[in-house]
């Protein structure tokens, strides 16, 4: 099984929180071929790190990013392996267990989503694509698909990001998903106006029924992202694989755990 890390970066200098993420990827990763994302012309080298350069305007904006890894080109990039891991720079990782997840054989696992607004707050779906292990294959099988979902599967689907809204509005959100997928793959990603993990989250399935996303209790094991007690709790008092955000979410809960 050949697997890969792939590390976004589009700027020339790390920060120190930035430089804590490379080194606990070195230091729990360090044995796994790395892949640094980045604009072509930025120059930057990062150590025992090959270099794929992809146009500048994709990653100028959070919107052009997402496109990008909506795109058969990216994963084109990486169709020599078997998973990458899209490791962030504000990212943690905490074991070498990775191939113990890669053998699990989902599609996509990342950090669970909580509901928005709930409170107290609870989990809802999988996962958030900052930390994510992503099966190449299985990606560019959902964008190159020629599948073009029935009126009849796209109305059944559960779509968990619409309950958010009001049960009127969310049923005009439904017809609109409705129309707009069977427009086809290509159409939906490249319109698609959300950010990209929620894409493989919520929509990936229409255009491939068969995309396998970890579920929650996998997931949690697997990295948290927003409220991390909560997860650390659910997880049984465990500290997950990794961790997306650390510094933004919760930083007093994982200083503890950073290595100096």
């Amino acid at each position: 099984m050949l697997i890969a890390l792939a590390l976004p970066v589009y700027k020339p200098d790390l920060t120190p929180d930035e430089q804590t993420s490379l080194r606990h990827l070195q230091r729990y990763l360090g044995g796994f071929p790395k892949i640094a994302v980045q604009p072509a012309g930025l120059g930057l080298r990062l150590p025992n790190f090959e270099v794929r350069e992809f146009p500048a305007h994709h990653f100028a904006t959070i919107s052009a990013y997402s496109k990008l890894l909506l795109s058969p080109a990216f994963y084109e990039t990486f169709d020599e392996y078997d998973y990458i891991l899209l490791y962030q720079t504000d990212c943690l990782v905490f074991s070498s267990i990775l191939l113990d997840f890669c053998k699990l054989a989902y599609d996509y696992i990342g950090a669970p989503l909580f509901k928005k607004d709930s409170q107290p707050p609870r989990l809802s779906r999988v996962g958030n694509g900052g930390l994510s292990l992503r099966r190449v294959q299985a990606f560019l099988d959902v964008l190159n698909s020629d599948d073009i979902p029935a009126w009849s599967e796209v109305f059944r689907a559960s779509l968990l990001d619409l309950y958010k809204f009001p049960r009127p509005r969310r049923w005009l959100k439904r017809w609109r998903v409705i129309r707009d997928a069977r427009r086809g793959v290509g159409w939906y990603a490249a319109n698609y106006s959300l950010n990209e993990d929620l894409f493989w989250s919520d929509r990936a399935r229409l255009f491939k029924p068969d995309f396998k996303i970890a579920p929650l209790d996998q997931a949690l094991q697997f990295a948290f992202d927003t409220y991390p007690r909560i997860c650390f709790a659910r997880n049984g008092n465990k500290l997950p694989f990794g961790a997306h955000a650390w510094a933004k979410w919760d930083r007093d809960f994982w200083q503890p755990h950073l290595l100096a």
